[in-house]
C-alpha cells in the first residue's frame, strides 16, 4: 500500500502546484488587462476628451425637438416615398453622410446591427446621404444589414447635420425628433447604455443591451 500512498500524495503536489500556477496567471492577466485600459484611457488627449463632451451635451440639449418635414426619401429599390410614411410609430433613426467619419459610421452600424436583433429591424431606420447607391449596398453587405431598411435623404431638419459625425436620434408618429445621440467609437458603453435605454423606453425591451 506504500507505493499506493505515495502516488496519492504526489497527485495531491501536483494538483496544488498547477492550482497555484493557474492563480498567478489569473493575477497576472487581471493585471495585463487592467494596464491595457488605462493606456487606452491615456491615449485620449484632454482636448479629445472635452470634444467627447461636448459632442454629448451639444446632442442631448441642442439638436432635438425639431418636428422633422415630411421628405421624399429614396430607397435602394429607388422608389421614392414619403418619410412619414415609414414612420408608423417610434422608431430609431439611424443618420449618416458619406462625408462623415468612416470608422464613426462602421462603429455605429456594427451596434446598430446587434440592437436590430433584440428590438426587432423593423424599428430601425438608415437615413443616408450617399450619392452612390452601391456603396450602401457595400455597407449593408458588410454589416450584414440587408434586414434594415436604408432610404437615400440629401438633409434633415436638425441642426445636428452641420456635425461630421453619423447620430441617432427617435422619430415617431408627430415627426419630433427626440432622443438625439452622437455615438463615439472612443466610448462604445455609452453607445451601449444610450442604445439600452432606448430599447426599454421606446420598444420595452429589457435585454436591448448589445453585447461587446
Amino acid at each position: 500500500m506504500k507505493w499506493w500512498s505515495r502516488l496519492t500524495v504526489l497527485f495531491l503536489a501536483l494538483s496544488v502546484g498547477v492550482n497555484i500556477l493557474l492563480i498567478f496567471r489569473l493575477f497576472d492577466d487581471r493585471k495585463q488587462t487592467k494596464q491595457l485600459a488605462e493606456r487606452l484611457r491615456m491615449a485620449m488627449t484632454p482636448d479629445q476628451q472635452v470634444l467627447s463632451w461636448e459632442r454629448y451635451f451639444a446632442s442631448m440639449i441642442a439638436y432635438q425637438g425639431f418636428r422633422q418635414n415630411d421628405l421624399q426619401v429614396t430607397g435602394v429599390d429607388k422608389q421614392s416615398v414619403p418619410l412619414s410614411s415609414l414612420i408608423t410609430g417610434p422608431t430609431l433613426i439611424f443618420r449618416y453622410k458619406s462625408t462623415d467619419c468612416g470608422q464613426c459610421i462602421d462603429f455605429g452600424l456594427l451596434k446598430l446591427k446587434k440592437l436590430a436583433a433584440r428590438i426587432g429591424a423593423d424599428h430601425i431606420l438608415i437615413l443616408a446621404k450617399e450619392p452612390q447607391r452601391r456603396m450602401i449596398e457595400m455597407l449593408r453587405q458588410q454589416h450584414k444589414i440587408e434586414d434594415i431598411s436604408v432610404y437615400q435623404v440629401e438633409v434633415l431638419n436638425t441642426p445636428a447635420e452641420t456635425v461630421q459625425y453619423p447620430y441617432c436620434f427617435v422619430l415617431d408618429k408627430d415627426m419630433y425628433i427626440s432622443a438625439v445621440f452622437i455615438p463615439d467609437k472612443a466610448y462604445p458603453y455609452s453607445t451601449d447604455l444610450y442604445l439600452k435605454m432606448i430599447g426599454k423606453r421606446y420598444f420595452s425591451t429589457d435585454d436591448a443591451e448589445p453585447q461587446p
